[in-house]
Parts: structure tokens; C-alpha cells; sequence
């Protein structure tokens, strides 16, 4: 099960609706969660009508409903500067942020892909967050050299960012171990603890090394068996 949570960014890549078809055709099963102004950004009829399951921006009330399937990946996009500064804080105050920070503690692998105006970008605050999550294990997509109207990667590029997070595997099997790498303790945000990809700056966890002067440690989470919602 792929998540897809999404908050009241613009999306230059294209409407989510056409990321879900390319999940899909990746063989992934597409559950959608939107922040609550998130909502106002998304074809909510087209997206349960491609996923079969409802877009989830509430929380659940006790008997309410029915809990959420395990997930085995999501993909965060796109990201506001709020809904980033709140996840990397721990502020859960809405349904999709709590959910992110949830997934992030178990070591579900995460994709996000932020999407903010240049003046936001160099906020201290979002440049704290971005160095928080990716201590975290968090693959975070964004480049900050680029010009803005072309920062957003492209659904191709944030699909071949989820293979790669999830080794490869469209649908993996339950109870599948997953290795995330966590900066050196001391670096400090901007200090080039990222790695680029596709020939651009994408900021994410650095592939498993045992060498002595790759300046990261490497912890190994176990997912749960099931994730309340």
C-alpha cells in the first residue's frame, strides 16, 4: 500500500491524479490523504474514483469508520512550508501531518517532495526542518538552486525516487525490514549532508556503506504489523 499525502501546495508536475496512475501502473495499491485546505488543490471525485478508497483529511472518531491499511511506502508531495515545519516539529494537528509523523517513527519510507516560494525556502525554519526529516530517513526531493516555476520534480523522477527508497520493490511484503541512514549528529542544516541524484540536488538517506569515513549511521527499523490511524 502506497500513501500519497498531499497539502495545499501548487503541483508543477501535474495534477496528483496523474502521479496515483503512475503508481498504479507500478503495480502499487493508492490510499490519498490531504491536509484539510489540501483539499481545494485536488480532483477529490476523480482520486476515489481511481484509487476506490475515499481521500482521507479527517480524523477517524472512535467507531467511526475503519482503520487504515499497513502501508509500505508514502510519498509526501506536494509539501508546503507549514505542513514541513509542522511534521519536522512533531505538530500534529491535523490528520495528514499526524499521520507523517506516525509513519516516520515506524521507518515506513517516505518521498516528499516540497513545494514553496523562494522567500520560504531560505527561512531558517524550513532549512531546519529539511536537515531534521532527513535525519530521520526521510528522502526529500527539492533543489534549491532551481528556478522556481521548474523546483517540483516531475512524477517520473518522484516514482524513480520510491523505487529506489523501497530497494526496488513495488510491493513489499509484509513485515519487510527497511534500512534508514541518519546524518552524522553535529552536521548542521545546509553543511552538504545530501546527496545529489539525477543530476540534481534531491536530498535524501545516502545508500548503506560500511566505510569508516562515510560520516552516517545506519539504524534498522522494523515495521509494525499494523499502523493505527
Amino acid at each position: 500500500m502506497l500513501y500519497v499525502v498531499t497539502s495545499a501546495a501548487p503541483s508543477h508536475a501535474g495534477p496528483v491524479t496523474d502521479l496515483v496512475a503512475g503508481a498504479q501502473a507500478a503495480r502499487w495499491r493508492v490510499f490519498v490523504v490531504s491536509t484539510p485546505l489540501g483539499l481545494c488543490f485536488l480532483d477529490r471525485a476523480r482520486l476515489e474514483q481511481q484509487t476506490g478508497e475515499p481521500v482521507r483529511s479527517e480524523f477517524r472518531m472512535p467507531g467511526e469508520g475503519r482503520e487504515l491499511a499497513r502501508a509500505d511506502a508514502v510519498i509526501a508531495a506536494p509539501m508546503t512550508f507549514n505542513t514541513i515545519n509542522k511534521w519536522a516539529l512533531g505538530i500534529t494537528d491535523n490528520f495528514a501531518t499526524g499521520l507523517l509523523c506516525e509513519l516516520t517513527g515506524y521507518g515506513v519510507p517516505i518521498v516528499a517532495v516540497p513545494m514553496l516560494k523562494p522567500a520560504l525556502a531560505r527561512h531558517l525554519a524550513f532549512q531546519n526542518s529539511l536537515h531534521v526529516l532527513r535525519q530521520m530517513g526521510v528522502t526529500l526531493m527539492f533543489d534549491p538552486s532551481a528556478p522556481y516555476e521548474r523546483r517540483m520534480a516531475t512524477w517520473d523522477d518522484v516514482l524513480s525516487e520510491l523505487d529506489r527508497a523501497t530497494g526496488g520493490t513495488s510491493a513489499p511484503r509484509a513485515g519487510a525490514s527497511w534500512t534508514l541512514n541518519a546524518t552524522s549528529a553535529g552536521a548542521s542544516p545546509g553543511s552538504g549532508d545530501g546527496v545529489a541524484c539525477h543530476s540534481r540536488r534531491w536530498w535524501h538517506p545516502p545508500t548503506w556503506s560500511d566505510s569508516a569515513d562515510s560520516g552516517f549511521r545506519s539504524t534498522v527499523f522494523r515495521m509494525c504489523s499494523d499502523i493505527p490511524c
